[in-house]
């Protein structure tokens, strides 16, 4: 398989049919979407149960008691299948292209992580571009794994740290002292709520 995306789920189910849309209509083929319900209260189930119904062997469904979002990453990766793998969180959306184009840049440049831009949405309208691959120094911009593609082999037996606030941090850091291939999309196709 070619692609992995994780998506861990904790009370957000406001926002997880926008998020699962955009993953569902990607323009890639041969990838899986792996949601993990970190033991969320409420109706977050329900709808994930109604994708993996209606997305039979692209949606991969798992329930597990709330250890929060490393451990539900940790297990998705866990499980993961694809030789390439993103990071999703709940409450946020992609572009339909977003996958398509980071495998053809990582293919491209032999790269092993991709790196695309971020835009904010706030409530009142506002709309916030964060250029991430414009750098020098890729620590000094963003760790979120959630803006990267990351080649598995290069991700090894590497884990989000349980229990810490910044788990993003210690993951992604590790992986960028491993490698200097990394390829940058001026796009910003990772859209995140903010509330």
């Amino acid at each position: 398989m070619k692609l992995s995306i994780i998506v861990p789920v904790y009370n957000v189910e406001k926002y997880l049919a926008q998020c699962l849309d955009s993953l569902v209509g990607q323009t890639v083929e041969d990838y899986e979407i792996i949601v993990v319900n970190d033991g969320s209260p409420d109706n977050s189930q329900r709808i994930i149960d109604d994708y993996a119904a209606r997305y039979p062997g692209l949606i991969v469904p798992m329930i597990k008691e709330n250890g929060g979002l490393s451990s539900a990453r940790n297990l998705g990766m866990n499980v993961a299948k694809g030789e390439f793998i993103g990071f999703v969180d709940s409450d946020d959306w992609v572009d339909e292209t977003m996958y398509e184009k980071m495998l053809e840049a990582i293919e491209r440049e032999n790269a092993d992580i991709a790196y695309c831009d971020m835009e904010d949405y706030y409530d009142d309208g506002t709309v916030v571009y964060h250029d991430v691959t414009n750098f020098t120094d890729p620590l000094m911009v963003t760790c979120s794994a959630c803006n990267k593609l990351f080649r598995r082999s290069l991700i090894g037996d590497a884990q989000f740290p349980v229990g810490l606030w910044y788990e993003d941090l210690s993951f992604v850091t590790k992986l960028l002292f491993k490698t200097d291939r990394i390829a940058v999309i001026h796009e910003p196709f990772y859209r995140c709520h903010c509330r």
